[in-house]
């Protein structure tokens, strides 16, 4: 996707507590070292729906980052001693744009498998339509979105 913000900007949105926490979950937990935590937390009262444990792999700074990460143990949990690995890459379009291209690996076979790439798929393109949006329309208000997702749905945050 292309990101209405210079690259520094987006890099900072997925490689700081503060980035990740204007567009991503409310909570987070980063490091920015070989082995430190990135650790996301989308609902802070339940660290089932976090990325809790899981690490930075590799980072080029500014131009990719690439991070441990699980899939949601309340919906998969035949998952939820799994990690697969998230690459994320940066690349200026001109001074005010950039493309960002996520890419979810480790996946295994099979129909859990096949549900639980549906499930990150649905998840990744949201989470990229928010960061868009963060650069448009400022920080998300976690507060307001919280109410609205329980209000919604009845029950916790999507993840």
């Amino acid at each position: 996707m292309i990101v209405n913000a210079p690259q520094q900007a987006v890099w900072q949105a997925w490689a700081s507590n503060e980035g990740a926490q204007s567009f991503m979950a409310p909570k987070a937990h980063i490091d920015m070292q070989i082995g430190g935590p990135y650790e996301i937390f989308f609902n802070p009262a339940d660290d089932r729906m976090s990325t809790k444990g899981m690490k930075v792999l590799a980072y080029v700074p500014g131009e990719m980052l690439a991070f441990e990460w699980c899939l949601p143990k309340d919906e998969f949990p035949q998952f939820k001693d799994s990690r697969g690995w998230v690459v994320v890459q940066l690349s200026p379009i001109d001074a005010s744009r950039t493309r960002v291209r996520v890419t979810h690996l480790g996946w295994g076979q099979g129909v859990d498998w096949d549900r639980a790439y549906a499930h990150m798929e649905r998840g990744w393109t949201e989470l990229t339509q928010r960061l868009a949006l963060r650069f448009e329309k400022g920080p998300m208000d976690w507060a307001t979105q919280q109410m609205m997702w329980k209000e919604r749905a009845g029950r916790n945050p999507p993840s």
